[in-house]
C-alpha cells in the first residue's frame, strides 16, 4: 500500500473568545498509550519542535530515521518531510510546538533576520535534528515545553506574548548548540538587499521547475550577477545553482513518497530533463538513490 505524504496547513482560530484569531503557533501533547501509532509522512511551512517526557519512538525526517527516546528533542525545519511511528506495547508521551518564524518578534530587523532567521529560511544543514537528553539536562528546555503547553491550554491575558518569548528562547538554544560562536558569522547586508534576497527565495519556492538563468537572477535582485553571486555564497553557504538543485530535490523527496509517479517523471516535474543527472544529483544530496530512497519509506 502507498501513502502520499500529506501537506498540512496550520490556521488556529480561537472561536472561542469570539475573536477568531489565528495564531503563528500550536502547541499539544501527544500520546500513543501502548498502542501501535503512527503519524503518516507530512509536511508544512512550519518548524516543528517535539520533546519526548515519555517512552520513545521512531521519527523519520527525509531519509533520516532517529530512535528518540525520554528527555530528548526534536527540530524538524519548514518543508521536511517527516513521520513518527511507535511500536504496539510501547508508550510514548511527547510535547509537539509548531511555529512560522514570525514569532521572532525582530525578524524585520536587517541584522536579526540576516543572523538569526536566514539559517532556517535556506535549510543550513548545520542545523542539527536530535538533542540528547544529557545536552538538555540542566537547561530550562524541558520546563519550557510544559509551559508553553499550559499557556496555551490556560489562555490567560498575555498567553500570546509568553508562547512568543519561550519559542524564541528555544530557538535560541538550538542556533547556539549548532553554531559555536567563532563558526558562526553571517554577512551583514543592508534591509534592502535582505528584502531583494527574501523575494528570491520566494520566486524560487514558486518556480524552481524552471531554468532560472543568470539574467533572471540578476534583474530580480538589480545587481550584476557577479555581486550576486558573491553575496548570495557568503549568506547561505552554496552557489545559486547548488540552492536551486537543493530545492529541487527537496520537491523530489515528497513526490518520491508516492507511487503515482515514476521516477523519470519526479524528475520532469522538479525541472530535470536528464534523468540521468536527477539520479546523480538526489544520492549525491540524500546518500541514496530516489530508488532506494521511496522504497525505504513507502509503506
Amino acid at each position: 500500500m502507498t501513502t502520499k505524504p500529506i501537506f498540512e496547513i496550520m490556521n488556529l482560530n480561537d472561536g472561542a473568545n469570539g475573536y477568531g484569531a489565528a495564531y503563528p503557533f500550536s502547541c499539544h501533547m501527544e500520546e500513543s498509550r501502548g498502542k501501535p501509532f503512527h503519524i503518516q509522512h507530512h509536511y508544512h511551512k512550519e518548524i516543528e519542535l517535539l520533546y519526548f517526557c515519555f517512552g520513545s519512538a521512531r521519527v523519520s525526517i527525509g531519509n533520516n530515521t532517529f530512535p528518540v527516546e525520554e528527555g530528548q528533542m526534536l527540530f524538524i525545519n519548514s518543508m521536511e518531510v517527516h513521520s513518527i511511528t511507535a511500536d504496539p506495547g510501547y508508550n510514548a508521551s511527547y510535547f509537539v510546538i509548531m511555529s512560522d518564524l514570525s514569532v521572532l518578534s525582530l525578524a524585520n530587523n536587517e541584522h536579526f533576520y540576516n543572523r538569526y532567521v536566514l539559517p532556517f529560511v535556506v535549510y543550513d544543514s548545520s542545523l542539527k535534528h536530535l538533542f540528547m537528553a544529557d545536552e538538555l539536562n540542566g537547561t530550562q528546555i524541558p520546563g519550557l515545553f510544559q509551559t508553553l503547553l499550559t499557556e496555551y491550554k490556560n489562555r490567560k491575558f498575555g498567553f500570546e506574548l509568553a508562547i512568543q518569548i519561550g519559542i524564541s528562547q528555544i530557538i535560541l538554544y538550538i542556533l547556539r548548540n549548532c553554531y559555536k560562536k567563532t563558526e558562526y558569522s553571517m554577512l551583514q547586508i543592508t534591509k534592502k538587499h535582505a528584502y531583494i534576497f527574501d523575494d528570491l527565495f520566494n520566486y524560487v519556492e514558486k518556480n524552481y521547475p524552471d531554468d532560472i538563468s543568470s539574467e533572471v537572477v540578476s534583474n530580480l535582485c538589480h545587481v550584476n550577477y557577479s555581486y550576486f553571486a558573491r553575496t548570495f555564497k557568503k549568506i547561505t553557504g552554496k552557489t545559486f545553482k547548488k540552492y536551486l538543485n537543493f530545492v529541487r530535490i527537496s520537491k523530489a523527496e515528497v513526490l518520491l513518497l508516492s507511487a503515482d509517479y515514476s521516477i523519470t517523471e519526479v524528475a520532469c516535474i522538479v525541472g530535470y530533463t536528464n534523468t540521468s543527472y536527477f539520479i546523480k544529483q538526489f544520492r549525491l544530496y540524500k546518500d541514496l538513490t530516489p530508488g532506494q530512497f521511496r522504497k525505504m519509506l513507502i509503506t
